[in-house]
């Protein structure tokens, strides 16, 4: 091809055809400026296929990862629900506001009312995204923010979160013993095999506490311990807040993520 056209030069050079020369040549000039074009276009197509295609992979990690995250803290928050009406339950009891005692279940209020879980998202996806420098290719500027506020939250947001639950379960837990046998609390955690709200753990657990007693009576006359059981409801409606604001928006981001991918 370019002898081609490198003949067709020399012929009109030869023939003294100076317009037709120049014509030429202005043609040959826009022919390879044309080619560079289209070059740089498909080279261009290329790149954005493959930038493209790393953040459709990046797009999926994060929703697989929010996904999982989500299921964990459902459960979480389930526990913490149930954990939560034991904590009320047993507040009742002590304002008298119950007619008849469930002997069993005040005893498992008293024991669990205390019980603590935490809850982290998973960040290996996006700090995937962030490290491989992919990020700025998110042209949707909701999701780049929130991605970044939901991940910048779990820092400061659980650090302050667990130092209030964390005193008031301490408090509570430091303080209960007052009232129970040495080792009742260490025997019925140990036959705690799985989560808090499964009716079959109680079936072992009830069983275990009939053969220890609190003293109710010095329970109910105890200022201090109310106080503390107070605090620790707090605490838990606190927390329970918290995570019910973060599953709002792990949802919210969830649902970007399927505009973005679809």
């Amino acid at each position: 091809m370019i002898k081609f056209f490198r003949r067709i030069r020399y012929d009109l050079m030869e023939k003294n055809k100076t317009g037709k020369y120049l014509k030429y040549a202005i043609g040959e000039i826009l022919l390879v400026m044309i080619g560079i074009l289209l070059a740089l276009q498909v080279n261009n197509w290329n790149e954005d296929r493959k930038n493209n295609l790393r953040l459709t992979s990046h797009y999926q990690e994060l929703k697989d990862e929010l996904n999982y995250d989500l299921e964990r803290l459902q459960d979480l928050i389930n526990q913490l629900n149930a954990i939560d009406s034991m904590g009320i339950y047993l507040r009742s009891f002590l304002d008298d506001k119950i007619i008849e005692v469930d002997s069993i279940k005040l005893k498992r209020s008293f024991l669990s009312a205390g019980f603590y879980a935490t809850f982290s998202i998973s960040s290996v996806a996006y700090n995937n995204l962030v490290s491989s420098g992919d990020i700025h290719l998110i042209e949707n500027k909701k999701l780049k923010r929130k991605l970044g506020s939901i991940h910048a939250k779990q820092g400061w947001g659980q650090s302050a979160l667990n130092g209030i639950v964390n005193q008031s379960i301490e408090d509570y837990h430091n303080y209960r013993h007052i009232f129970t046998e040495p080792m009742m609390t260490r025997t019925f955690f140990n036959n705690q095999i799985a989560s808090v709200n499964d009716s079959k753990i109680f079936e072992t657990l009830d069983k275990t506490l009939n053969d220890f007693s609190i003293s109710w009576d010095k329970v109910k006359r105890d200022q201090e311990y109310s106080i503390k059981l107070d605090r620790l409801l707090e605490g838990r409606l606190t927390q329970k807040m918290h995570y019910y604001q973060y599953k709002e928006e792990m949802l919210e981001i969830l649902n970007l993520l399927n505009e973005v991918l679809n």
